[in-house]
């Protein structure tokens, strides 16, 4: 005789689903404060949706910091940043820099000093520096219920997956078990960061962090799952 588990496998089996892809702008988000461990996204499904074993995703998350442009006007500084600023091979600019609201130049970059150069418009002016670093930053991707109970379905290293080309060995999920990819309605879809450097999505004057990316593939459900299937994947989560 089937399990509950297996049975619930079955009846999942037997779903229509449509397959979608969660961007950054379909999370609410967050910015993560240096050192403290943050929910930096969070999506809230309203019918269930299935992200599939041996699925690849990305999520690029990028450090950021502000600076000061100095009392002249329209010369080239260099700034030192403080997380080890890495060339990432997958991540298409590693470095984004604002002035209030408006893009600037990166002039130069070096990453063995970690340091970039801009040319800011205006004197002491705020400099918004978005880059990619090879610092360790935990990443925890887990779905969680209405009531608060939880299952990580991956985790990672940040810095780890800057430094490797993930277009050749890209984040992938691997589950333990058949129903660990399984979200049900009105349960969501968070991600957590725990890192050394701020993570922000935006600031209030315009500047905004244009080389950060979340991408997952799921399959969402074209009619809701029975309730006991619901029961199911909550107490098979709550053993986790």
């Amino acid at each position: 005789m089937a399990n509950p588990v297996q049975k619930a496998v079955r009846q999942l089996e037997q779903v229509p689903t449509a397959h979608n892809t969660l961007s950054a702008s379909d999370f609410e988000t967050a910015d993560v404060v240096a050192g403290e461990r943050t929910k930096v996204a969070s999506h809230q499904f309203n019918r269930p949706v299935a992200v599939k074993d041996d699925e690849t995703y990305n999520i690029d998350l990028i450090a950021h910091e502000r600076r000061t442009s100095d009392g002249t006007t329209g010369t080239q500084e260099q700034f030192t940043l403080s997380h080890n600023l890495i060339e990432s091979p997958s991540i298409p600019v590693d470095v984004v820099a604002f002035e209030g609201g408006s893009r600037l130049t990166v002039d130069s970059v070096d990453y063995d000093a970690d340091t970039v150069s801009v040319t800011p418009a205006n004197a002491n002016s705020d400099i918004d520096i978005f880059y990619v670093s090879g610092d360790q930053a935990h990443l925890e991707i887990r779905k969680t219920a209405p009531n608060g109970t939880f299952e990580t379905i991956d985790e990672s290293d940040i810095g780890l997956a800057n430094r490797r080309n993930q277009n050749k060995t890209p984040l992938r999920f691997d589950f333990d078990h058949p129903l660990q990819g399984v979200i049900p309605t009105d349960w969501s879809l968070d991600i957590y960061v725990d890192g050394p450097y701020e993570v922000v999505w935006s600031m209030d004057n315009g500047a905004s962090a244009t080389n950060q990316l979340v991408s997952i593939p799921i399959e969402r459900s074209e009619r809701e799952i029975p309730d006991w299937v619901e029961d199911v994947i909550a107490q098979v989560a709550a053993t986790q």
